[in-house]
C-alpha cells in the first residue's frame, strides 16, 4: 500500500520542541487514505490485514507473473484462437476470416457479409451454432442443483457443526446471488469454451449493497429496540408552560433558536459500506490455467483470472494509488497478450483490426 508523506515547517517564533512534537500527529492523519475499501466502488475484502510486502518481494511476484504468463503460450494461442472463433458464432457472427498472427476479422460491408448484413437472416444461411446453443443452455438451467453437505467423520461434532453451518451459509449465497443467471453464463462457457470456473469471494460495495451506521448496534431487533416513553398530551401542554421550556426556546442572535442550534452541531455518523458473498462465472479468455496439460484442478500450480475494468472504476477501486492507475492503449497483439484482444473484441463485436484505448 502506497503511503503520502508531507513535512510541514513552522515559524520561527514557534518552539523547536513543540513542532517536532506535532508533526508525527500530522503524518500519520496524511497517511489515512480518504476513502475507503467499498466506498466508491466495490472490492473483495477480507479480514485479514493486508501484507506490508518488501520491494525484494514484490519483485519475485511479478517475475513469477511474468514466467506463468510464457508458460506454455503456443497451447495458450490455439485455445484463445479456438474460443474466440465460437464466441463470435454465439453471438451470430458466422462469417469470420483469419487474420496472420492468430484472430478472425468480420468482413467489411463491401464484401456482401459485413456486420449488418450478417444480422439479416432472411438473406443468409441460417447460424444454426446459436440456436442449439440456447436449447442446451435452456436444459442446463432448469433449475439450481441443490447441495447437501455432510460430515467427513460422522463421530466428529466439529464436523458435525462445519455442515450445518455450511447449510446455513449456502442458503445465504442464494440468497444473495442471481445462481440462475450465473449457472447461466457457466453453460455458455461450456458451449462456447469447454470450460469454465466459478469465481467467489467477498465484496464491499456500499453503492450496490447500501450501508451500515458504525454507532448502530448490531444486535438491534424490534423485539428489544428501546422505547422511549411518550408523554401524554396533558404532561406535554403542561412542560410547555414551564420557565424552562421558555429559556430554552428563547431566540439567540443569530436568529435561531437554542434547540434548533444544538440539532445543527450534530456530528455526522460515520458510515461503512456493506458485504456481501459474490460469485462469477469465467470462461477460457478470462483464465489461463498453468500447466496446460493439467487433468485435475489440484494439477494446476498456477491460475491466471483477467479480465478489463474502466479507469474511473479502478480508481474507485483503489483509492489510496488512483494517481498511479494509468489507461493504457492496446498493445495485445504486439505483446502476445492475445486473450485481451479476444476478450476486448468479443464483448465489443468489432473487427479485430480495429485498435482502441478502452
Amino acid at each position: 500500500m502506497a503511503t503520502a508523506t508531507q513535512n510541514f515547517t513552522g515559524s520561527d517564533t514557534e518552539d523547536p520542541e513543540e513542532r517536532d512534537a506535532e508533526e508525527p500527529q500530522a503524518e500519520s492523519e496524511e497517511d489515512e487514505p480518504k476513502y475507503g475499501i467499498g466506498v466508491l466502488a466495490g472490492l473483495e475484502w477480507s479480514p485479514v490485514p493486508n501484507a506490508e510486502l518488501e520491494d525484494t518481494e514484490i519483485n519475485a511476484l511479478k517475475e513469477l507473473v511474468k514466467k506463468g504468463s510464457k508458460r506454455d503460450y503456443p497451447a495458450r494461442l490455439v485455445e484463445v484462437i479456438q474460443t474466440w472463433e465460437a464466441a463470435l458464432f454465439y453471438r451470430g457472427f458466422q462469417f469470420l476470416i483469419p487474420q496472420r498472427g492468430g484472430g478472425w476479422i468480420i468482413p467489411g460491408e463491401s464484401t456482401g457479409y459485413g456486420p449488418s448484413m450478417q444480422m439479416d437472416l432472411a438473406l443468409l444461411p441460417t447460424n444454426i451454432y446459436s440456436a442449439r446453443a440456447q436449447m442446451i443452455i435452456a436444459a442446463l438451467t432448469r433449475t439450481v442443483p441443490s447441495v447437501r453437505f455432510a460430515p467427513q467423520q460422522a463421530d466428529n461434532d466439529a464436523a458435525i457443526t462445519a455442515a450445518e453451518s455450511a447449510e446455513k451459509f449456502a442458503r445465504v449465497i442464494k440468497r444473495n446471488n442471481d445462481l440462475i443467471m450465473v449457472q447461466t453464463d457457466a453453460s455458455r462457457y461450456l458451449w462456447t469454451d469447454g470450460r469454465f470456473g466459478y469465481w467467489s469471494r467477498y465484496v464491499k460495495d456500499g453503492q450496490k449493497f447500501g450501508w451500515e451506521e458504525d454507532d448502530e448496534p448490531d444486535d438491534l431487533v424490534p423485539e428489544n429496540e428501546p422505547v422511549e416513553p411518550q408523554p401524554t398530551p396533558v404532561e406535554g401542554a403542561a412542560a410547555a408552560n414551564t420557565p424552562e421550556s421558555a429559556e430554552t426556546a428563547k431566540e439567540t442572535g443569530e436568529g435561531e433558536t437554542t434547540v434548533e442550534k444544538e440539532a445543527s452541531e450534530e456530528v455526522p455518523v460515520k458510515r461503512t459500506p456493506r458485504g456481501q458473498e459474490v460469485r462469477t462465472a469465467h470462461g477460457k479468455l478470462e483464465m489461463k490455467l498453468v500447466p496446460m496439460m493439467a487433468n485435475d484442478i489440484d494439477e494446476v500450480d498456477m491460475l491466471f483470472l483477467e479480465n478489463e475494468v474502466d479507469e474511473g472504476r479502478a480508481k474507485g477501486m483503489f483509492p489510496w494509488i488512483a494517481d498511479k492507475i494509468k489507461a493504457g492503449t492496446n498493445q495485445a497483439a504486439a505483446s502476445g497478450e492475445i486473450a485481451r484482444l479476444a476478450r476486448q473484441k468479443v464483448k465489443l463485436g468489432m473487427q479485430s483490426t480495429y485498435v482502441t484505448s478502452d
